[in-house]
């Protein structure tokens, strides 16, 4: 179970990342659905990590929590993904000495970085679908096993180019 701390730590990655902004332009009754889409996002973080603590996390946990969220709320597979993978990546990353044993199982946020790296055509995280979604999973899998690493570890991109953009590296 998340901590108030911990809440606070992860709500500001949810602002700083724009990941709540590009949601809110998809829900309709702005306010009070993007208030009910933290909660709701908050309570299936919560349960995931409550299975990472166990050593009982699988993929298809991830992948029914980001289900339920776009059903829920009418937003992109894309929008639902990026918004529990980045939470459970910080998560993973702040406590790793906890949860080796999840980080195959954990996938890399998708984002315009992302894709980019890839060498994929640019798109729109709202138009983002389970099957599109799956497909640069598998490729960002293949490219991290080639090079020894997972696919949580691609993601390094995003953070290196984000410290390199801000004049921090």
């Amino acid at each position: 179970m998340l901590n108030n701390y911990q809440r606070n730590v992860y709500l500001s990655i949810l602002n700083s990342t724009m990941i709540l902004r590009s949601i809110g332009k998809k829900i309709k009754n702005k306010k009070r659905k993007l208030n009910g889409f933290r909660k709701n996002l908050f309570e299936q973080i919560d349960r995931l990590i409550s299975l990472m603590d166990s050593r009982s996390l699988s993929e298809q946990q991830i992948l029914k929590s980001i289900g339920l969220l776009k059903k829920k709320f009418g937003i992109s597979y894309g929008q639902s993904q990026k918004a529990i993978n980045v939470i459970i990546k910080y998560h993973f990353r702040l406590y790793e000495k906890n949860y080796k044993s999840n980080k195959s199982i954990l996938h890399c946020p998708i984002d315009s970085e992302v894709i980019k790296e890839l060498n994929q055509p640019k798109i729109s995280l709202s138009k983002i679908d389970k099957r599109k979604y799956d497909d640069l999973q598998k490729t960002i899998k293949d490219f991290a096993s080639k090079n020894g690493k997972s696919p949580i570890d691609f993601d390094d991109v995003w953070d290196n180019k984000s410290i390199e953009r801000n004049g921090l590296s």
